[in-house]
C-alpha cells in the first residue's frame, strides 16, 4: 500500500492542492509500515485502494458547479449511485488530501438530491391553508421534507411499516391498508423528519431484504431515528444453498455481527457468515408481505 502513495503523489491535482496531496500522500507512506490510521484501506485489496484515491483526485478536480450528485456520480464513476453510497468515506477522504479545505460535496458545488418520502395508508398532513388526507389515496403518495417539516402529523393508525422494496411497499399498502407504510432503504433526511413527527404510541416495524445491506438498512434506521424498530418478515431459515456473499458483503456483515443496534438478528447474521451465503430467497420480492 505504500507504494501506491507513493505512485500516486506524481498523479495529476489541481496546483492549488498539489502540496495539500502531496503531503496526504506522505502520511498514507508513513501509516502503511505500521498500519496506522489506515481505515479505509485493506492490505489485502490494492486495488480498491487506487479505484479509491483515484476519485478522490477526480472530486478535487471536479469544476462544475450546481450539478446533483448523482448526475456528478454517473459522469465521475459510470454509477449515479456511488457517491452517494460512499459519501462519508470520500468527504472525509477530501479533507485529508486538501488540509480541510474541501470538506464536503458542497465545498465542490455538488448539490444534494431533493428528499421526497413515498407514504401510504392512514396519514393526515395539516397545513394552515388545507388538511391533505391520504387515507383515500390508494397509490400513495409522496411528499417533500419541506413539507412534511411545516405540516402537523396526525396519525391514527397503530402501526408502522418502513419497507426496503418499492414492489413490496405497494402490496403492503393494498393488503394492510391500516397501517402506515414508508418506503425507505438508508433513510434519508425526509424519512427521518417524518418518523420523528410520528406518535410514539405507535408500533414500528421494518420490512426489508434479508442480506448483509438489508441488515445494514435496519440498524442505520434504528440508530439514525432512535426508534424501536423490529424486524418485520426478516427471518433467515437456511443458507445452505443461497448466493454466495461477496468479500464487501462479508466485511459488512463481519461488523454487522458485533452491532448492538442487531442484537435481536444476531443468530440470523451468525448463520450467513458461517456459511458464507444468503438465503436463497434473500429479496423481499420473493416473500409474502406479513
Amino acid at each position: 500500500m505504500g507504494a501506491l502513495f507513493q505512485e500516486a503523489m506524481d498523479w495529476a491535482v489541481p496546483e492549488s492542492l498539489f502540496e495539500a496531496w502531496r503531503n496526504f500522500c506522505r502520511r498514507g507512506i508513513s501509516n502503511s509500515v505500521h498500519w496506522q490510521n489506515m481505515r479505509d484501506f485493506r492490505r489485502d485489496d490494492l486495488e480498491s485502494g487506487r479505484d479509491l484515491l483515484i476519485l478522490v483526485t477526480k472530486l478535487m478536480a471536479w469544476r462544475q458547479p450546481d450539478h446533483f450528485v448523482r448526475a456528478v456520480s454517473c459522469q465521475l464513476c459510470a454509477d449515479s449511485k456511488r457517491l452517494l453510497g460512499q459519501r462519508g468515506l470520500l468527504e472525509r477522504l477530501l479533507s485529508e488530501a486538501t488540509n480541510g479545505r474541501v470538506k464536503n460535496f458542497g465545498d465542490l458545488g455538488i448539490l444534494d438530491m431533493p428528499t421526497h418520502v413515498l407514504v401510504a395508508g392512514p396519514l393526515r398532513l395539516r397545513f394552515p391553508e388545507r388538511v391533505l388526507d391520504l387515507g383515500s389515496l390508494r397509490e400513495g403518495s409522496s411528499f417533500s421534507e419541506a413539507d412534511i417539516a411545516r405540516a402537523v402529523i396526525e396519525c391514527p393508525a397503530t402501526r408502522c411499516v418502513t419497507v426496503e422494496n418499492k414492489t413490496s411497499f405497494h402490496q403492503r399498502a393494498v393488503l394492510h391498508p391500516e397501517d402506515l407504510h414508508i418506503h425507505t432503504s438508508y433513510p434519508g433526511s425526509a424519512v427521518l423528519v417524518l418518523l420523528g413527527k410520528l406518535p410514539r404510541t405507535m408500533d414500528f416495524f421494518h420490512a426489508g431484504d434479508t442480506d448483509p445491506a438489508g441488515f445494514d438498512i435496519l440498524r442505520d434506521l434504528r440508530h439514525s431515528a432512535r426508534l424501536p424498530i423490529r424486524s418485520l418478515g426478516m427471518e433467515v431459515a437456511s443458507c445452505v444453498d443461497g448466493p454466495l456473499l461477496s468479500p464487501g458483503e462479508l466485511r459488512l456483515l463481519e461488523t454487522l455481527v458485533q452491532n448492538p443496534d442487531l442484537v435481536e438478528e444476531r443468530p440470523a447474521l451468525e448463520m450467513m457468515l458461517v456459511s458464507k451465503r444468503k438465503q436463497r430467497a434473500f429479496e423481499q420480492e420473493h416473500r409474502s408481505p406479513q
